[in-house]
């Protein structure tokens, strides 16, 4: 048992040949202009609907094979009557031949006289009130202005590029300097502190060899007194 086809819609009619939607459309204009038919039904919110009736003949203008009504017809046989009549009436008068008619001039014919046109014209004449300004080759000056243009930038970005390249490297020396101006500062303050340390420690030591010394200058004078106090007694 055959399965009837149900009408589609025009999204689904491009999937059911294969084809995209703007190629179906196209088809359907080809068809509905050249056989004088409509193929589709309107449906709700703008929609159309292809007519199973017909999907044989938007298969045939898809593989382009002919699509003569007298052929087309016959292998269609669930399309009315009256439908089949029209299409084969449409096709055998395009198909005749037109009797010729055949036409006689006549009498009554007089030949006129036209108008000779002048061998000059002045366009001066014709022309408005308001001049025209003009240039000899303005695309030529204007192609000219582009170079010169051109130029300048790529001068303009060249010389951004170096200023950019010496704030770079001012920006990396300055860097650099700071870091040894840090750790100058960060050694200069080490350095005060370790030299207070230092010279207290120094001048204790000193104020302590001093007062050693002269405490044994003073234990070497007490006995040097004693000594004679006792070569003295003795005589």
């Amino acid at each position: 048992m055959e399965k009837t086809l149900e009408p589609l819609n025009q999204k689904g009619f491009a999937e059911y040949l294969g084809i995209s939607d703007r190629t179906l459309i196209r088809h359907r204009e080809r068809i509905e202009s050249e056989w004088g038919i409509s193929t589709t039904t309107q449906g709700g919110k703008n929609q159309i609907f292809y007519q199973p009736e017909w999907f044989p003949l938007y298969e045939r203008v898809r593989d382009g094979r002919p699509t003569s009504p007298g052929i087309f017809c016959c292998e269609l046989p669930e399309i009315d009557e009256s439908t089949k009549i029209q299409l084969l009436q449409k096709e055998s008068s395009v198909k005749s031949v037109p009797t010729e008619l055949k036409i006689y001039e006549g009498s009554r014919r007089t030949k006129g006289q036209l108008a000779t046109m002048p061998p000059s014209a002045d366009l001066s004449s014709l022309r408005g009130d308001v001049e025209l300004i003009t240039f000899d080759d303005p695309l030529a000056a204007v192609d000219q202005a582009i170079q010169f243009a051109d130029t300048l930038l790529e001068k303009i970005e060249a010389d951004t590029d170096l200023q950019i390249q010496q704030v770079q490297k001012t920006q990396k020396a300055n860097a650099k300097l700071r870091s040894k101006v840090n750790q100058v500062q960060r050694r200069q303050q080490q350095y005060s502190s370790d030299s207070r340390l230092i010279a207290l420690l120094q001048n204790g030591q000193a104020s302590e060899l001093q007062q050693n010394m002269e405490e044994l200058q003073s234990l070497g004078k007490s006995d040097t007194n004693g000594l004679s106090d006792s070569a003295g007694s003795s005589q």
